[in-house]
């Protein structure tokens, strides 16, 4: 009989193995396409903020255009025109990635610039760019390489364009310096993981501009032309994902790349391959681990024993929970930039504005700015720009915590951001107000929440499975349990010794596996038992720890102690829990003399730290990180018994609990185990 169940066991057993394998190799798959989103996502979000610095930047020159005539490029004309300096400064202002707004004459002198060095006598005739600006056809802005920036010392590429007489001849030029540390700061805040990396580079010679991680050495070089990213961009491609070798440092990289086409610039964004499937091979190898133990105890079990077999042993185990991290801010793709006179009239619309709203410059220029403005707001935005035209400062954020909204010329609505500055021109108060759409993020804001709430409801689907996948283990384990047990009872001492060895053997690997399933549930209910935090003593979840462990106290002649402890929130059951596995270990790695334990607290900031001392064996320090970790012994079952599990319960307690868990030892001297609670929970357990 015996013989006829291993067929349809290994047949199960395969069968198993090969799902699990199957769902493995899913879930790996999954995870590469987790990267690529996220890298493209991010790619994404980059450019749209280089665009909108451009655009700006687009504005910022044509507008120095308007605002500087042929006549200031005159000798000694500084004096007769000192309002450009105060144009150029309204022009760069809540403009951080511009260092400064410049106009220099054909000779390559400092004439008129933003900021405090307008005074500075700075010459530009030996720069690269400057020769290349004065030859460029008329119209044409010019972009540098990157470079330590004369003015401010730090990473620049220069912006600008000529500026032109009515005779079309060159007598000075416009620059925009954009400080590429502004870019920098926003690429660190990207969660790569190790080994990630954000590039900016031209389209044209694919030189890079800027990386982070900053390698000096390889600014301004260009990738080679076999490179897939040039390949893409030289296609035409807006958007696209490739997996390849870094060519800086040769790391497997997943890269994200996104070319706008209102500039000559495409971001690279990378993530190190092994980085992208860390966590699915942790995963994997707990799985794997756990199949290969499961499946090794069913084949002793039938053939060492030859007794009935257990009906199917199946393990399912949930797959990774992916986490996909967007930016946590959605720059807008678009800047409008738009002046008015002292009578609301428009004199400046740059093509954002254009783009934005759907007018002409030609239509706009000279109409009021309540033609941008809904009917219904209109005398509210009144209100605003009396309220501004009183005050002293030069800049602020218009509406505040009120919603703003534009209109466009077809008649639909949209929100937006704006700010506002003033500056006198020609004895006249004008204004500048810079407005941003802000329609795609708010529509990302929601995909954003709808997509966290699926993510809550896919993983609580995930941990009920875990759960009901470990209890409705119990019923075979039980049914073999039993089987065996009676075995033993009925033939025990009947056989040879050998026989009766293996039964041993059989009733002591059924209890440990009932053991192993029970820590299993209890791991499981952790993150399933939902419920509102409630007031708990401290000492009073001790005293009940300590009453649990009645017998394994007395038997080992335990000693624990503790001073006066706080009052916390949290889940009861699990606090008391963690405290009673923390002491259980205590006693259980005592040693050969008796259990010596301490249990103290502090208040560190807004959380309690609690510690767990003992007097025991101590652990070495190589393993201070592992003893956390999923089914990881540090010692044989001969030495001393357990699952590899109470420690694993006792993290994932103090994490759901909103603290953290942690341990100090020197072998041979004890073990301090500390965890932190916040003092007040501020939402359910």
């Amino acid at each position: 009989m015996v013989i006829r169940l291993i067929a349809p066991v290994v047949t199960v057993g395969i069968a198993s193995m090969a799902l699990i394998g199957y769902l493995l190799w899913v879930s790996y798959g999954d995870a590469l396409r987790d990267a690529e989103t996220k890298t493209l996502n991010y790619a994404k979000i980059l450019e749209a903020r280089v665009d909108a610095t451009m655009r700006r930047v687009d504005g910022v020159l044509a507008a120095t255009a308007l605002a500087v005539p042929a006549q200031a490029f005159e000798p000694n004309a500084e004096s007769k025109f000192p309002q450009i300096n105060a144009s150029l400064d309204a022009l760069v202002t809540n403009f951080p990635e511009a260092l400064a707004s410049r106009v220099i004459d054909a000779n390559g002198q400092l004439r008129y610039t933003s900021g405090l060095q307008a005074k500075t006598p700075f010459r530009f005739s030996d720069r690269d760019w400057f020769q290349q600006v004065l030859s460029a056809p008329a119209g044409v802005t010019y972009i540098s390489q990157t470079h330590i920036g004369r003015v401010a010392q730090e990473p620049t590429i220069v912006v600008a364009r000529a500026l032109r007489n009515e005779n079309g001849k060159v007598v000075g030029i416009a620059v925009v310096p954009l400080a590429l540390n502004v870019f920098q700061q926003q690429f660190k805040t990207l969660r790569l993981g190790a080994r990630g990396v954000v590039g900016l580079r031209r389209a044209d010679d694919h030189t890079l501009l800027l990386r982070w991680p900053h390698l000096p050495e390889e600014v301004n070089k260009p990738l080679n032309a076999s490179n897939p990213i040039v390949q893409g961009v030289q296609a035409g491609l807006a958007h696209f994902n490739v997996h390849i070798a870094s060519q800086t440092d040769g790391t497997q990289r997943i890269f994200g790349v996104t070319h706008g086409p209102s500039h000559p610039f495409y971001v690279v964004v990378g993530i190190a391959r092994e980085s992208a499937l860390a966590q699915w091979r942790q995963q994997a190898f707990v799985v794997g681990a756990l199949s290969v133990y499961l499946a090794a105890m069913a084949f002793w079990m039938l053939w060492r024993l030859w007794v009935s077999a257990a009906q199917k042993v199946a393990i399912q185990t949930s797959l990774l929970e992916s986490e996909v991290h967007l930016a946590g801010v959605i720059h807008s793709a678009m800047d409008a930039i738009i002046s008015i006179d002292s009578g609301h009239r428009v004199v400046l619309f740059n093509p954002a504005a254009q783009q934005m709203f759907g007018h002409t410059e030609a239509s706009m220029l000279g109409q009021p700015l309540d033609a941008l403005i809904p009917a219904q707001f209109r005398a509210q935005h009144g209100d605003h720009v009396r309220s501004f035209s009183t005050q002293g400062a030069m800049d602020r954020r218009m509406g505040g915590s009120r919603q703003l909204f534009g209109l466009r010329a077809d008649g639909t609505e949209f929100p937006v951001e704006a700010s506002i500055s003033r500056f006198r021109s020609h004895a006249q108060w004008h204004a500048t107000v810079i407005l941003r759409d802000i329609t795609q993020r708010r529509a990302a804001e929601m995909a954003l929440a709808d997509s966290q709430s699926e993510l809550a409801r896919s993983n609580a689907d995930l941990e009920q499975f875990a759960y009901a996948a470990s209890h409705d283990l119990i019923e075979p384990l039980r049914s073999v349990a039993s089987s065996v047990q009676l075995l033993q009872k009925r033939y025990g001492g009947q056989l040879d010794a050998r026989a009766d060895e293996f039964i041993a053997h059989a009733v002591s690997g059924a209890t440990r596996m009932k053991t192993l399933i029970d820590d299993l549930l209890a791991f499981s209910r952790v993150a399933s038992q939902q419920r509102q935090a409630e007031d708990i003593s401290m000492e009073y979840a001790v005293s009940e720890a300590v009453k649990n462990l009645g017998t394994a106290i007395a038997e080992s002649n335990a000693k624990i102690t503790l001073d006066p402890l706080p009052h916390v929130q949290g889940h009861s059951t699990q606090i008391t829990q963690l405290l009673q596995n923390l002491l259980a270990n205590a006693i259980k790695f005592r040693g050969d003399k008796a259990a010596v334990v301490h249990v103290g607290a502090r208040q560190e900031g807004a959380h309690w730290v609690f510690s767990v001392a003992d007097q025991g064996i101590g652990i070495d320090a190589k393993h201070l990180a592992r003893v956390f970790e999923l089914f990881k012994r540090l010692h044989t079952r001969e030495e001393y018994a357990g699952t590899g599990i109470g420690l694993a319960l006792c993290k994932k307690i103090v994490e759901r609990h909103g603290g953290r868990v942690w341990v100090e030892s020197t072998p041979g001297q004890g073990a301090c185990f500390y965890f932190t609670l916040p003092v007040q929970m501020l939402s359910n357990t």
